[in-house]
Parts: structure tokens; C-alpha cells; sequence
């Protein structure tokens, strides 16, 4: 008994693992079924395959199955996937629906005990385009600051100069915006799979980077079967 559930572990996981291969080597429509071919080795139940797909389906420009991807990740991990989550807020970006992606960068921020520069930069970005210019620099100071602690003193006098600009309205909202302008300048790209350029103000295509960096999420425990 033992022998067969050993058997059907391994061949859950060289489906997946095939699958993770086939993706590096763009051929996505066999990397798609390999990954499937696991979920069914594993009656259904592997979130970690799912989280792929959902980039695969992302990629290939299909937002809505990629979001009911990354959700059913987030089901089989009991809610707890901030990987997923972040992807999530990525392609609600690209879906217009900016209100669903802070939600979602909010989680897995959350899920991350408050450190996921990725998703603070982003999510700087999607409160930018919402016209949230103070919450905004605020999310791009926290990403700064979490990407390079040397720079934490400077950024936060900027933001602070920013914040308490004497003058009119429009002169502090100026003020705010020029430190914004210079934070999308300073901030690196981001690092691992959000690609930051994916969720810019100026998102007018709904082109992916070439560069998804579809295999590189941290490793989460393997689904067990009959879990």
C-alpha cells in the first residue's frame, strides 16, 4: 500500500516537475497538460500546479481563467498563498479592475508579515493611476525601504517634505507627485514573478514582459493526497 501511494507521489511529481521543464522551454500547451496530468494524479488537489497554470493562462492572455486559477490555489493552500495572491493583484491590473488588485496586494503583503517590496511598489503604482497620490508615495517609500534599508533615511525625508509642503492644495499635490515620479525612477524592477512594468499607470496593452519568471515561486509544501 505503501509501495503504490510512493508510486503515485512520483508520478505526481515528474508530471509537474515536466511540466515546470516544458514551461522554461516555451512549450506551454505541453506544459499545460503535464500540469494537468499532476492535478488529476492528485485527485484534483495541488495548488502549486494550479499557481502555474494560472501564469501560463496569464501569459497567454486569458485574465479570467488565470484568476480562477490562482483562487483555486488559494482554496487548496487554506487561503494562505501570497505568491498567489500577488498574482492575483497583477492580473486584475491587466483586467481594469484596479479595486480587486490593491485587495489582493493588501493579502499577500499581509501573508508576508508586511515584507513583499514587490507588492508595495506595485500596489504604489495601481493607487498612482487611482489618482491616490499620498497613499501611493507611501507604498513606494515602504518598497524603497524594504529593498534597500541605506536609502530608508532619504526616502522618508522626501516623503515627509512631500507630506507637509506649505501652500496651496496644488502646490503639495505637486510636491507629492514629483517625489512619486521619483521613486518610479529610483525603484528596481520587481524580483521575482510580478513583473512590475506589467502594472504601470500607463497600462494601455495587454502585453505580459517577455519574462515571466513562471517557475520561480518560493517552494510551498506539497499537496498531500487525499488532503
Amino acid at each position: 500500500m505503501v509501495g503504490g501511494r510512493d508510486d503515485l507521489d512520483s508520478a505526481r511529481g515528474a508530471h509537474f516537475e515536466l511540466g515546470r521543464a516544458l514551461i522554461r522551454s516555451g512549450r506551454t500547451q505541453e506544459a499545460m497538460s503535464e500540469l494537468h496530468k499532476a492535478i488529476e494524479q492528485q485527485g484534483g488537489v495541488f495548488p502549486e500546479a494550479y499557481f502555474q497554470i494560472g501564469q501560463l493562462q496569464s501569459r497567454q492572455g486569458d485574465k479570467d481563467a488565470a484568476i480562477d486559477a490562482y483562487q483555486l490555489a488559494i482554496e487548496q493552500s487554506s487561503g494562505v498563498y501570497p505568491e498567489a495572491y500577488y498574482q492575483l493583484g497583477l492580473t486584475h491590473v491587466r483586467s481594469r479592475n484596479n479595486e480587486a488588485a490593491v485587495q489582493a496586494y493588501r493579502t499577500a503583503i499581509a501573508q508576508r508579515g508586511g515584507f513583499y517590496p514587490e507588492a508595495h511598489q506595485d500596489m504604489g503604482r495601481v493607487l498612482y493611476s487611482m489618482g491616490n497620490l499620498e497613499a501611493a508615495n507611501e507604498e513606494y517609500s515602504i518598497a524603497v525601504r524594504q529593498r534597500n534599508p541605506g536609502m530608508a533615511n532619504e526616502a522618508t525625508a522626501r516623503s515627509a517634505q512631500a507630506a507637509s509642503s506649505s501652500g496651496p492644495k496644488s502646490s503639495r499635490k505637486e510636491a507629492i507627485t514629483e517625489e512619486l515620479q521619483t521613486g518610479l525612477r529610483q525603484a528596481p524592477a520587481a524580483a521575482d514573478a510580478g513583473k512590475g512594468a506589467a502594472t504601470t499607470a500607463t497600462l494601455a496593452s495587454d502585453v505580459l514582459p517577455d519574462e515571466m519568471g513562471l517557475t520561480n515561486e518560493p517552494s510551498r509544501p506539497a499537496a498531500r493526497e487525499g488532503d
